[in-house]
């Protein structure tokens, strides 16, 4: 039996994402001056067309673009001029993923992703825009339609995964970006402000320690922080389902995500202890798969967070 499968209409925008930057946004822009200050600039014009012509190319790949379940074997076909078609057999499926943001949800689509142990590592190999009713028809299809044994995972389980995994170093990387955005498109100094803040608060302990030691303090603690509820917004409502071949992993509070893979396609099972965990006895049970998503260690945890002998005794695989 054949199953054909139209990409959502959303996957256009993303299409249009290397333009974002380039023509998107000083094109928005321009229509807010215009909006605002009744002035068009002279570049507008041009603007108008280019966005026109880039959002009707973004368009037609979107129609362009299939998803073929036929057999054993998957066909991703894209293309508008050149079309490129590539075919998977099932059986060679390392994951599939399906991420769903809120806007996905007003519009009842999905970010779907299929990987392989052949893909380029920490990059998803297909990535693209689907119907939610087609994805959960295609992971049914590709994975089977059984009663896994679920597992719910308390909301302290995932904090202490969490609070184990995150650090300040990450919380940078992740703030930075988003404050400088946030202030280019707010027209704010947002990053001196903060800045600013910083400082009035270091001198309010500048009797205790000095300000550099405060300053670079209240640094780690904020990075610590955006780290920690980035990971536990990440992982809350975590659940693992046990089937007979399959797993499957759902999380995520403003972005879930559900990955599901075949048991064959795990390379190992780990059980992990950190630096913190080691301090409150706890340990996470991560497994390996090959060429999964953006992953740099190419893993997922499927424990969040528990006993050594209660994960032994409940997740054995």
């Amino acid at each position: 039996m054949k199953k054909v499968y139209c990409a959502h209409p959303l996957m256009a925008f993303n299409l249009m994402k290397p333009f974002l930057f380039v023509l998107v946004l000083p094109f928005l822009r321009g229509v807010l001056q215009y909006l605002t200050d009744r002035e068009v600039t002279s570049v507008l014009g041009i603007e108008l067309i280019l966005f026109g012509l880039i959002a009707l190319i973004g368009v037609l790949r979107c129609r362009a673009f299939r998803l073929i379940i036929s057999g054993n074997s998957v066909t991703v076909q894209n293309g508008l001029l050149f079309t490129e078609r590539a075919t998977i057999k099932i059986s060679q499926l390392s994951s599939v993923q399906s991420n769903q943001n809120p806007l996905d949800a007003i519009c009842r689509a999905v970010t779907y992703s299929i990987n392989t142990e052949a893909g380029r590592k920490n990059q998803t190999d297909f990535t693209f825009k689907l119907w939610v009713k087609d994805s959960r028809e295609i992971s049914t299809l590709l994975y089977g339609d059984g009663q896994p044994k679920e597992f719910k995972f308390s909301v302290l389980k995932v904090a202490v995964l969490a609070a184990t995994t995150s650090s300040a170093f990450t919380g940078l990387i992740i703030g930075v970006p988003i404050i400088n955005k946030m202030g280019n498109l707010l027209g704010m100094a947002l990053d001196r402000m903060l800045l600013d803040e910083i400082n009035n608060a270091s001198n309010q302990f500048s009797l205790y320690f000095p300000p550099i030691i405060n300053v670079v303090t209240i640094f780690f603690l904020l990075g610590y922080s955006v780290s920690f509820i980035y990971s536990f917004l990440q992982y809350i409502n975590f659940r693992l389902f046990l089937g007979k071949n399959t797993l499957e992993v759902r999380s995520g509070f403003f972005t879930r995500t559900r990955t599901s893979f075949s048991k064959d396609a795990v390379n190992d099972v780990r059980i992990e202890q950190t630096a913190l965990m080691l301090l409150i006895k706890r340990y996470a049970m991560k497994v390996s798969i090959g060429g999964y998503g953006d992953s740099k260690s190419e893993s997922e945890v499927i424990v969040p967070s528990g006993r050594h002998g209660e994960i032994k005794r409940g997740f054995a695989m």
